[in-house]
């Protein structure tokens, strides 16, 4: 050998000439001469448990090789790849020896199939291209800061530690598919801040004990889970905080024991968990909150989550479906979904069943809100929450079966409302605010239902001062635009009928302040009896005259009830005042006209005393009685027809005598006149502010 070889041979560090193997075994012998033809290196076809000088193989030369070997033992470019090999063997007395591969730049492909290693696999910086290590079994892989310009495949690896890919950029992609990684006290597998410039593959009987963590990667393609199974009792199971996916996120068949998390994630198609089965009880099952997710969102066929599904703040540019979804999670929120925007429909329907609260506060929805056939259970509080929701187009709740809990749209828009009587729960009903702009034709539109409707409200929102106004406001207006006015009539008497109920007729701030200024507290601190009794009195006054305004004109909304009640008064009491002029109850009411005439009507009286109306000699010359015209004189406030001026009922002193009725009734029909007139004024102005307003 020349000085120069020599020279260069002693340059090379250890482990990087063939020189620097002594007793090489029969496997390690045919690696190399594999590796040299570009040939696999086939040891066995089964993966062994026990090493042989017929499989057993030293990390080191693994690694010289992978670098490139040397004059003596050169690599072909389609790279090493050796099949049954058991890797890293302690010896006696020695721990099992790791391929370490730190900082390492790979020269070509490697390959370990159904290959064993008996410590972890070290990639950590190492830079290369596709690394394979499909169905081979060890107890741990770190490959923090890896740079593959390939694929890493796992398929139907077994790791019984962490396997670490932080910070790794790989520019093909991961393949777990059929994997089991295991570390139950800790973390299965790692990815945090890993760049995959594909996709990541945990399907197909992919298995992991401890959590999954991908918080804060980057994958260029798709996230599969389809089939995966993710056990993590203590904590996440998926952890994906942070991630950006270029493509969907597909958990189809997924199965996972823990806290699958995707907080914050960036998902540019759509988001898949048909059939899914999520349990964390004592948890969530599924965190998206703050997730903007550029398609669709799957929540249905079969899924099945045990533990809260949460989209708080997430943005949706596609549709969520939640159609024959099961959530349980009867100590809390089953769904929560506030805040969430979503620029297609939310699909609460398809026999949904939510056992726990189901929550859409302060969510915008672009299209519907189905909740057709679902079954909302949560008996000790809210079953369905949509407050202050905006929901751009209709909100369908109908074929609803049951609702245990309270349901609010409270102060809620949408823009139409498809419903039916039934699906709405009693007494458990929030409407405080709930605005629509239009009712659907297929909906119930009669009065009689929607009153019912409004009926189900919870009664703190029907009595007392928390009595709300908006609901009944709201739907008359809306009926009243549609063309149902006599319905809309109706709505507003039904209010006027529960304000009352509710005690909320009388203005009581005059009174109040006229008691603060002259009443009388008593020990109790309450005011004393006379001052108490005035404060009822004014309340009953507001309530009685507030009865009688609803009775006499429907408040307002049937001013014809006046109409008709002053023609039934007219011919009634002009039959009474025909009776009591027959029985010589109505004379003059011009004094003079009386002693004028006293004398010759005496003289054709029959009877003790006069009829006046009958008086030949004075009717030559006065107005002839007429009942019909003088009880409509006296109805007629304003009009007069010449009648009672003319004449005037006679009083025989009797209390109740015809004469002491007749007396009465006239003062009382032209009461009446003046009432009725003013109401009907009063409820002329208010239709022409109403039109002009």
């Amino acid at each position: 050998m020349n000085a120069t070889a020599i020279d260069l041979q002693a340059k090379r560090a250890h482990g990087r000439s063939l020189k620097d193997f002594k007793n090489l075994s029969w496997a390690e012998k045919k690696l190399i001469a594999c590796a040299a033809r570009g040939r696999e290196c086939i040891l066995s076809t089964e993966l062994p448990d026990a090493q042989t000088r017929a499989n057993a193989i030293r990390p080191e030369l693994i690694r010289f090789l992978a670098l490139g070997g040397d004059e003596a033992a050169p690599v072909h470019e389609k790279g090493l790849r050796v099949v049954g090999a058991f890797i890293g063997a302690a010896k006696e007395g020695e721990s099992p020896r790791d391929l370490d591969l730190d900082g390492c730049k790979l020269s070509s492909r490697l390959g370990f199939f159904a290959c064993h290693f008996d410590a972890p696999i070290v990639l950590r910086h190492a830079e290369g291209l596709s690394i394979a290590c499909v169905g081979a079994t060890f107890p741990g892989l770190d490959g923090d800061g890896l740079k593959l310009n390939g694929d890493l495949f796992l398929h139907r690896a077994v790791s019984t530690g962490t396997v670490r890919l932080l910070g790794a950029k790989i520019s093909g992609d991961l393949l777990c598919r059929g994997g089991q990684f295991e570390n139950a006290e800790g973390e299965a597998l790692s990815c945090d801040r890993a760049e995959i410039g594909g996709s990541v593959f945990f399907d197909q009987s992919f298995r992991a004990t401890g959590e999954v963590r991908l918080l804060g990667a980057k994958i260029g393609g798709n996230l599969y889970c389809d089939g995966g199974r993710f056990e993590n009792t203590d904590g996440g199971a998926l952890s994906c905080d942070g991630a950006e996916i270029g493509g969907r996120v597909s958990l189809k068949a997924f199965r996972g024991t823990g806290e699958v998390r995707l907080l914050g994630a960036k998902i540019g198609g759509n988001l898949i968990c048909e059939d899914g089965r999520f349990e964390n009880a004592d948890g969530n099952a599924l965190s998206c909150d703050r997730a903007e997710i550029s398609g669709n969102v799957f929540l249905d066929e079969n899924f099945h989550a045990t533990g809260e599904v949460r989209l708080l703040g997430a943005k949706v540019d596609g549709d969520l479906l939640c159609r024959g979804g099961r959530f349980e999670n009867a100590q809390g929120a089953a769904l929560s979904c506030d805040g969430v925007e979503i620029g297609g429909s939310a699909f609460l329907d398809g026999a949904l069943h939510a056992t726990g609260g189901v929550r859409l506060l302060g969510a915008k929805i672009g299209g519907n809100l189905y909740c057709d056939g679902a079954l909302f259970e949560n008996a000790d509080g809210h079953a369905l929450s949509c407050d202050s929701a905006e929901i751009g187009g209709a909100l369908f709740f109908h074929h609803i079966p049951l609702t245990l809990g309270r349901v609010s749209f409270a102060h809620t828009h949408v823009a139409t409302l498809v419903d039916d009587l039934p699906s709405w729960p009693e007494k458990a009903l929030y409407l405080d605010g709930f605005r629509y702009d239009r009712i659907a034709a297929s909906a119930p539109l009669d009065a009689k239902s929607r009153i019912a409707w409004l009926d189900r409200q919870c009664p703190e929102l029907l009595a007392g001062d928390s009595f709300a106004l908006q609901p009944w406001t709201q739907l008359a207006k809306v009926l009243r635009e549609q063309g149902h006015f006599r319905d809309a009539a109706e709505v507003d008497i039904a209010r006027e009928d529960r304000q009352r109920a509710a005690g909320k007729v009388a203005d009581r701030s005059a009174l109040n302040k006229w008691l603060r200024a002259w009443g009388k507290l008593g020990p109790d601190g309450r005011y004393t009896s006379f001052f108490s009794i005035v404060a009822r009195l004014d309340d009953f006054l507001a309530w009685a005259l507030h009865w009688l305004y609803g009775r006499f004109s429907g408040y307002g909304h049937r001013p014809m009830r006046i109409v008709y009640s002053a023609v039934i008064l007219w011919l009634t009491l002009a039959g009474v005042y025909h009776l009591a002029a027959s029985n010589a109850h109505f004379a003059p009411a011009n004094p003079g006209t009386v002693n004028a005439m006293k004398s010759s009507c005496k003289k054709q009286s029959a009877s003790a005393n006069i009829n006046w109306t009958q008086c030949e000699a004075l009717l030559a010359a006065y107005p002839r009685f007429s009942p019909l015209a003088y009880s409509l004189d006296l109805i007629l406030p304003v009009a007069r027809l010449g009648q009672s001026n003319m004449w005037t009922p006679i009083s025989d002193g009797s209390w109740l005598s015809l004469s002491g009725w007749t007396q009465r009734l006239v003062w009382l029909e032209e009461i009446f006149g003046w009432v009725a007139a003013l109401t009907l004024g009063a409820i002329a102005a208010g239709l022409v502010k109403r039109r002009d307003g």
